[in-house]
């Protein structure tokens, strides 16, 4: 039997009780729910989920579908750098021997992301080497924008217009 893959997406989201409560559902739904971390100060919310390949794919992209309807970005305040409702999303190997599946669930999920959602996404860690988190947030979303419009930074997968309301997401995995 295969062992179970962890995520760990991070949600622009710490201070509405139902928002939370609706990622919690949308991402329980598929894959067992290990952990929330709220932080209002930050307003940020980060879930530790684990699951099959599959169940681990579906869940994220349910995730982000509701992150993509509950969180407008245009109207988020909080100390924390962010430029996706769904923020980043990393899909964790916890044990070494499953990093080729860590890439495939990740590659999964920003597929689809793309593909169904017509999000941008962005990838990074693992599957992006040299491309860190802070090269995409500095300035927020506006200024993600003008360097996508510039031609410095494209999309991996979906649309290259983030939408304001949403932002886009940040996919990577990792070894734990």
């Amino acid at each position: 039997m295969a062992r179970p893959l962890e995520a760990v997406p991070n949600f622009s989201e710490g201070r509405s009780k139902e928002t939370i409560a609706a990622l919690g559902d949308a991402l329980s739904r598929h894959v067992r729910l290990l952990d929330v971390h709220i932080d209002p100060d930050h307003n940020r919310s980060v879930f530790t989920v684990a699951g099959s390949h599959a169940d681990l794919v579906a869940a994220l992209v349910d995730g982000i579908a509701v992150a993509r309807e509950r969180i407008d970005l245009r109207r988020h305040g909080g100390v924390h750098p962010r430029v996706g409702a769904a923020d980043v999303v990393p899909v964790v190997a916890v044990w070494p021997e499953q990093l080729d599946g860590a890439k495939s669930a990740a590659l999964a999920v920003a597929d689809r992301v793309g593909d169904e959602l017509e999000l941008p996404v962005f990838l990074y860690g693992e599957l992006a080497p040299g491309m860190r988190p802070a090269l995409l947030r500095g300035g927020g979303p506006a200024e993600l924008q003008r360097r996508i419009d510039a031609g410095e930074l494209l999309p991996d997968r979906g649309p290259r217009r983030l939408d304001p309301r949403d932002g886009c997401r940040r996919l990577k995995t990792a070894a734990k």
